[in-house]
């Protein structure tokens, strides 16, 4: 169950990193409001992707390290991160963004429709940006179930 959930948030990382050109750094810097792919369903995949991997690794080490993890990403995310980035694209993109986020959950989405093909998936981002955090999800999850063998 714990690699499900580590395989399955690497490939939304992989299909939200493709969507978008420019996401890594310390200061939020979108040139665009992406509405298309994983972000017409819900307004942030990556970090819904980074719960789902972190949900796995801290499966792997128990349900007491699974309810400290959520505790704790659910908090950082919610109460620090988001509204921040939040507060940026209501300011960069008005009411365009003030849409969005009605129509999109922000881990959850309010609506099940295939997502259109609208906006450009761009695979070398994946090579650009993603490597890093494939590599990171590759050691972590064989550091973790190593631990069978220790």
């Amino acid at each position: 169950m714990a690699i499900l959930f580590v395989s399955a948030g690497q490939l939304l990382r992989f299909w939200a990193a493709g969507n978008i050109g420019l996401y890594r750094g310390e200061k939020v810097k979108a040139r665009e409001l992406v509405t298309w792919g994983p972000y017409s369903l819900i307004r942030n995949p990556l970090y819904l992707a980074n719960g789902m991997i972190g949900a796995g690794w801290s499966l792997m080490g128990g349900r007491i390290v699974f309810l400290l993890f959520l505790l704790v990403f659910f908090s950082m995310y919610n109460l620090c991160i988001i509204p921040h980035e939040e507060s940026y694209l209501e300011k960069a993109f008005g009411q365009r963004y003030l849409q969005y986020k009605q129509r999109t959950g922000r881990f959850i989405p309010r609506r099940f429709e295939i997502p259109g093909s609208a906006g450009n998936f761009d695979p070398s981002v994946l090579l650009r940006s993603e490597i890093h955090s494939l590599l990171v999800t590759i050691i972590g999850t064989f550091v973790l179930v190593s631990r069978i063998w220790w």
